[in-house]
């Protein structure tokens, strides 16, 4: 008498596979808005300009832009804080926008900014919202992603595997 049983083991098939890529799909998603729902939020200060300089920019012989670097600062509960900045300014989408015939504004030095700036670390900042925010669209892809995951798992699989 044997003391353990006669086991087949099968090789994952196509059911299987897709399966794991449903799951694994799922899970990236939902890890994606987890992190953009847990990203530090930003306070926002008014700031001002340091030093500002504009550079022509030459991609090719018709397209030139501008190129702003500069330096800003800021305050924050009574502390004196600095930043730097460099790239292309933007027209339009965030507090701080101008058309691009008035970016000589930014040499200016005591020019206002809106600052914004890392609550846990006020020492960082940007000038234009960083990317983010997309936890909307992460949920959206995430809630898709485990209804597929769930509708092919519950559903679909048991009847697939068990036909063949």
């Amino acid at each position: 008498m044997t003391l353990h049983r006669n086991r087949r083991f099968q090789r994952l098939g196509l059911p299987e596979f897709l399966a794991l890529v449903l799951l694994g799909s799922a899970a990236l998603t939902v890890t994606l808005w987890w992190q953009d729902r847990t990203e530090p939020r930003y306070e926002e200060a008014e700031g001002r300009v340091v030093d500002g300089q504009l550079s022509w920019v030459h991609y090719n012989a018709t397209d030139t832009r501008q190129k702003v670097s500069l330096s800003y600062e800021y305050t924050v509960g009574g502390k004196t804080c600095h930043g730097s900045w460099a790239g292309f300014w933007p027209e339009f989408g965030n507090p701080n926008a101008l058309p691009a015939g008035q970016l000589e504004a930014l040499c200016t030095k005591g020019h206002a900014l809106e600052v914004l700036y890392n609550s846990e670390d006020p020492n960082e900042s940007y000038l234009h919202p960083p990317e983010g925010g997309q936890s909307i669209l992460y949920g959206g892809i995430a809630l898709g992603a485990c209804a597929a995951a769930l509708i092919y798992c519950g559903l679909a699989y048991p009847a697939w595997r068990f036909r063949c």
